[in-house]
């Protein structure tokens, strides 16, 4: 062999060994970025697994999350992205981030989840938008909206769903009045009568509450609502509002005597998964009531709950529990509604400090949010931790309180905010702390009709009444 060849030879050996030496390298890199990616996938399939629980438990309880989690020498910062495309889908996209030898890596998995009910009736986004430190409050008078000068028209409920806005009065000047209102709420600030309807031709009383819900395979919607115009008409009407235009009376349901055999107007009214739980004023009989309406034309009484005397002025179902507001002692009634046919008492909260007076509640996921009326010797403002119902009262032996000085009317907690509904302002505070974002004054006081309101998307609107019963709606937004 030439010396050439023998040169050329050890070239080529030598290129060899050095691709060898190479590709071992790179084979340990490779190693090393399978055995971190592998953690890092598990973690992001966790996180949106946790999601989908969460909205199998509560849809509103899916929200976005952060979250580090150590691992020998490596750090992944974990996030969930949680998005709204419709009122009752989300997107979860769960990514994990890390670095390897100086290098950044990254895997992202996403998710569907949806609202499975298929009657809904809230379709307030759960995700929060916007600087609501800076909320802009919009108001006209309710008898501009409805192009009339003859009043009084105290609004007593709002309810919006999917672009339209239901309100009701608590009465009217004349018995062939309307009571009851859908507004097209595309623009927000402008709402746009479409419909009206007289829920009690007969005489002046009008309705003290309102829901709406959708049965979205038959593409029907309906107004379930609390009647206060006649004990002897009934405690319950129901009315079909598919077409906004004409929306009619579909049945007025009285209360068997039986279980209501004086007084008890519609005062406060819930809907969950067919049932319809309606609290009435003070009566000698069952002032908590639960009436199937499977078949929302032919309402049926199926169980009923005597509170003592007390109004029921607010319902929040949650699971199989009802937790009931009412101005007896116990500020708070919990129920056991898995048999509706016997609701059974469980337990009750009585506010360490100050009177009673439950007013108004809300209720997601393990906690309960509670307003009382003012002036009582105590805070209004109460966060309850219901993880275990029957221990209400000794699991908030020191609740998250605060005092704002003046009945809580309306109660709606997004995320890791409370929006307050006050006699005189719109209020934003911490869910976590009660510390106070903002506040804005309502346009109108002084009725004895009390404040109202509901959320649809990331917007409030809120009705309130003056001196002389004449009502206003205001939409509250972020800039």
């Amino acid at each position: 062999m030439s010396t050439l060849e023998m040169l050329i030879a050890f070239g080529v050996f030598t290129l060899c060994l050095a691709a060898i030496i190479l590709l071992a390298f790179g084979d340990e890199a490779l190693i090393v970025d399978a055995e971190a990616s592998g953690p890092a996938l598990s973690l992001a399939q966790k996180m949106l697994e946790e999601e989908r629980a969460l909205a199998r438990q509560d849809f509103r309880l899916a929200n976005s999350t952060t979250t580090v989690v150590e691992a020998g020498p490596l750090v992944y910062n974990a996030s969930v992205a949680v998005s709204q495309s419709d009122f009752f889908t989300k997107q979860a996209t769960s990514t994990v981030t890390w670095e390897s030898a100086g290098r950044p890596f990254s895997v992202e998995l996403a998710t569907i989840l949806t609202d499975s009910r298929s009657l809904s009736d809230d379709t307030c986004s759960s995700i929060v938008t916007g600087d609501w430190t800076r909320p802009a409050l919009t108001s006209v008078p309710f008898l501009d909206l409805i192009a009339t000068s003859t009043g009084p028209y105290p609004i007593s409920d709002v309810n919006a769903y999917r672009g339209k806005l239901y309100v009701s009065v608590a009465r009217t000047p004349y018995k062939t009045d309307p009571t009851f209102f859908i507004f097209d709420i595309a623009d927000p600030a402008h709402p746009v009568l479409l419909g009206t309807l007289d829920n009690a031709p007969a005489n002046t009383g009008g309705l003290a509450a309102v829901r709406i819900v959708e049965d979205r395979a038959a593409s029907v919607v309906y107004a379930f609502a609390a009647s206060a115009s006649s004990f002897a008409s009934g405690q319950l009407q129901v009315f079909d509002v598919t077409g906004a235009a004409r929306p009619r009376v579909l049945v007025t349901y009285k209360i068997p005597l039986t279980h209501v055999p004086s007084a008890g107007l519609g005062n406060a009214l819930a809907y969950r998964d067919g049932y319809v739980y309606l609290g009435l004023t003070s009566t000698s009989g069952d002032e908590f009531d639960i009436i199937n309406v499977q078949d929302p034309s032919a309402p049926v009484w199926v169980g009923g709950y005597a509170s003592g005397g007390h109004d029921v002025n607010a319902i929040a179902i949650s699971g199989h529990y009802a937790y009931v507001a009412s101005p007896a002692a116990q500020e708070v009634t919990v129920l056991n509604i898995a048999v509706p046919a016997s609701p059974q008492y469980v337990a009750g909260f009585n506010a360490p400090v100050g009177g009673g007076n439950g007013k108004s509640l809300y209720a997601i996921g393990t906690s309960l949010f509670l307003g009382k009326t003012a002036p009582n010797a105590g805070p209004e403002y109460y966060k309850l931790n219901i993880a275990d119902p029957s221990a209400i009262q000794s699991a908030n032996a020191d609740p998250l309180t605060k005092e704002t000085g003046s009945s809580i009317n309306g109660l709606v907690t997004r995320d890791f905010l409370s929006f307050v509904l006050t006699n005189a302002a719109f209020t934003v505070v911490s869910a976590t702390s009660t510390a106070q974002l903002s506040s804005v004054a309502l346009p109108a006081s002084g009725s004895a009709y009390e404040p109202s309101m509901d959320c649809e998307g990331n917007a409030f609107y809120a009705a309130s009444n003056d001196a002389g019963n004449n009502g206003s709606l205001s939409v509250i937004t972020t800039p």
